[in-house]
């Protein structure tokens, strides 16, 4: 049985979901509403390597083998031409094992989430140039999930380490027995046969394979109030019109793992991670003003600009119990803007342009989340630079209080091209070029830069990188040979930078089916979506030159900070509309791209054909591309009297197959891109008074 045989392609997943949304007019200047909204989702999907057991982890260019895979050489399950005296004994220190538990003891993911959201407002007016607005919001999230048969890797150890008691005969775990090996941490130990087929007890599964478990509870409350009208009469093009507004937002998160009764945790294989709760406290305010500057002139059917700024104050606030950084806070001081200007040379084309300062704050995870630490493990093994040798170390690694928000400068400068008569008077394009540079994007958790980037950087002489490692014995990397002497932080951290390029295009007509027969009826309505992405830049910060990932539709590696994109994606949808029927047929095409743009040993992909191919060159891949995909969607609804519709669905109307491109996540395609179901289809009907 293979790693992902029981992989399923989407999660099964039940949905429950309510609205009840009332609006009550006050009087002739003042309107309220009030929101309810509840929605719960229940998941299940079992895990690709199954229970990941003893399994042998390719971490860089060597090999780790967890100490749980270590199979003694008196082990009492051995078959016995490698029992001690057999011909092909084990040697006296043991040997290592390697398998995939997803035969056995396959682990499976549940989460159950619940959404509980009220909100209300008003809504009045000033005058008759000035209106005004506000609404308060509470929001509750509820997520808990629990992943089964997950290895608590020292259960294992205790329970493949399986001898045979000198004085019962029965075969315990040697860790039981009283002598120099006793631990008492082995208490209840019950011995897993891991050699041939049906052989692991059901006892020995129970004992060294146990249930993850995460309880999360997000809580947002919102305070808001917005004003807009006419500042002045204006210059002759309208009236310069103002938007004013302050907002209150605080967000509180609580995630616990049932520690007090799993004192094994920190040991299992997969973690979700410790306990931590933090609060993010946000108050802001924005103003925006409209300014029309000419109207009906030569070259200038209309021309107006637009200017917008936010000012806020984010606190975040540690409140993780019993951890030494409960109660630390950080303060930011965000400011964010808008510059934008539409230009109507004629009443057929339009211009357009924007530049903007886009900000994001970091969340609970990358401000809060933190794991246990431990030394060695996949994530905690270097090379040595001065040795070249590999060496354990210990890494801290989660979230980082201190992290800067993101920033983000966005340029866009496009046309709108619509004719008001003629052959095209229902034809309508438009353009827009975009440019989008991110500085200080957030790396991490829960496994930030990687402990040996870190190593590297430091050793090739960046001090900022030396600073997040701590030498427990003098003498830097040359003196540090003992396991356990070198500690890394390696929590989340803003470092790198992004940029992205490209073109949108959009292009619509519609058809009055009268214009074309009159015995014919309804519209015909055709839209196109297409975007065009022709650089994707990432520096990482890590020393390597940066890499353009511009049509790279294979996945990204598990736990990537970033999603790749084909350079070419389109959407079209044609849709008619005659009386109370409305059906819509689309067509996402996705282009052909690249399955990856950097291979995993730092080089350009070589692919058979390319110069330099070749079985020995570590960067040599048997094909680097993966094919374009077209699905069809079909929907439509019809309004059975002004209260209730019936409506249907039915997406990849052809049930096509999604391209290859293996790897990321357990998935033998991409799923951001390639529909990994089939056919689906679905049914129902609307209500509305």
């Amino acid at each position: 049985m293979g790693a992902y045989d029981g992989t399923t392609l989407r999660p099964a997943v039940k949905r429950y979901t309510g609205l009840s949304h009332l609006d009550y007019n006050i009087n002739d200047s003042l309107s309220s509403f009030l929101e309810l909204s509840y929605a719960r989702s229940e998941a299940v999907n079992p895990v690709a390597n199954g229970a990941i057991g003893p399994i042998a982890l390719e971490v860089a260019r060597g090999v780790f083998v967890p100490l749980s895979s270590a199979i003694a050489a008196n082990n009492a399950y051995l078959p016995a031409q490698f029992q001690p005296g057999g011909a092909n004994a084990l040697p006296p220190n043991g040997a290592l094992l390697g398998f995939n538990m997803n035969a056995i003891d396959p682990a499976r993911n549940e989460t159950n989430n619940d959404t509980v959201r009220l909100t209300g407002g008003l809504k009045g007016t000033i005058s008759n140039t000035w209106g005004w607005d506000a609404y308060f919001e509470y929001g509750q999230n509820k997520n808990d999930q629990a992943l089964f048969n997950n290895v608590v890797g020292s259960f294992l150890q205790f329970a493949l380490n399986a001898v045979k008691d000198p004085v019962s005969g029965n075969i315990v775990c040697a860790a039981t027995l009283p002598g120099p090996g006793f631990n008492a941490a082995a208490a209840g130990c019950s011995p897993l046969n891991l050699f041939g087929s049906q052989n692991a007890s059901a006892a020995g599964l129970a004992y060294a394979f146990r249930t993850l478990r995460e309880y999360s509870t997000l809580k947002q409350e919102v305070l808001s109030g917005n004003i807009h009208g006419d500042l002045f009469d204006g210059f002759g093009a309208g009236a310069i019109k103002g938007a004013f507004g302050l907002e209150a937002r605080q967000d509180k998160a609580d995630v616990t793992h049932d520690l007090a009764n799993q004192p094994w945790y920190n040991n299992y294989f997969l973690s979700y991670g410790l306990d931590y709760a933090g609060k993010v406290s946000v108050l802001e305010g924005y103003g925006e003003v409209n300014v029309p500057l000419l109207k009906d002139v030569s070259l200038a059917k209309y021309l107006e600009l637009d200017a917008a700024v936010r000012e806020s104050n984010n606190k975040n606030e540690n409140q993780t119990t019993g951890a030494a950084t409960n109660g630390q806070s950080v303060t930011h001081n965000i400011d964010s803007w808008k510059l934008s200007s539409i230009w109507d040379v004629t009443d057929w084309l339009r211009l357009r342009a924007t530049r903007s300062r886009d900000v994001r704050a970091a969340g609970f995870r990358e401000l809060y989340e933190s794991y246990a630490v431990s030394a060695g493990g996949p994530f905690g093994t270097i090379t040595n630079p001065a040795s070249n040798q590999s060496q354990v170390v210990t890494p801290l690694t989660g979230g980082n209080i201190n992290l800067s928000p993101e920033k983000a400068d966005t340029t866009t400068i496009g046309f709108v091209f619509s004719p008001k008569s003629g052959p095209l008077e229902r034809f309508q394009f438009s353009a827009d070029w975009y440019r989008i540079v991110l500085k200080d994007p957030i790396t991490g958790p829960p496994f930030g830069l990687g402990v040996q980037n870190i190593v590297n950087l430091c050793n090739a002489g960046q001090q900022s990188f030396c600073d997040r490692i701590t030498f427990t014995n003098p003498g830097g990397f040359a003196g540090n040979t003992a396991a356990g002497t070198i500690v890394i932080n390696n929590t989340a951290v803003n470092l790198g930078a992004f940029e992205t390029r490209g073109v949108d295009f959009e292009a619509s007509y519609q058809l009055p089916l009268q214009d074309v027969s009159s015995a014919l009826k309804g519209d015909l309505r055709f839209r196109l979506l297409t975007s065009l992405l022709y650089n994707m830049t990432i520096n990482a910060g890590l020393g390597a030159s940066p890499v353009d990932y511009a049509g790279q539709s294979g996945p990204t590696g598990a736990f990537g900070g970033f999603n790749t994109s084909p350079r070419w994606q389109s959407n079209f949808f044609a849709t008619y509309s005659t009386g109370p029927f409305t059906g819509t047929l689309q067509a996402r095409y996705i282009g052909p791209g690249s399955f990856e743009a950097v291979t995993a040993y730092g080089g350009a992909p070589v692919a058979p054909g390319d110069p330099g191919y070749s079985t020995t060159n570590p960067n040599s891949i048997n094909t680097n591309s993966v094919a374009s995909a077209t699905y069809l969607n079909l929907s439509g609804s019809y309004d059975l009297n002004s209260h209730v519709q019936v409506f249907a669905t039915i997406n990849n109307l052809l049930d096509k197959v999604p391209p290859v491109a293996p790897g990321g996540n357990g998935y033998p395609t991409n799923p951001v891109y390639f529909d990994t179901y089939g056919m689906a289809w679905k049914v129902g009907f609307r209500v509305k008074y």
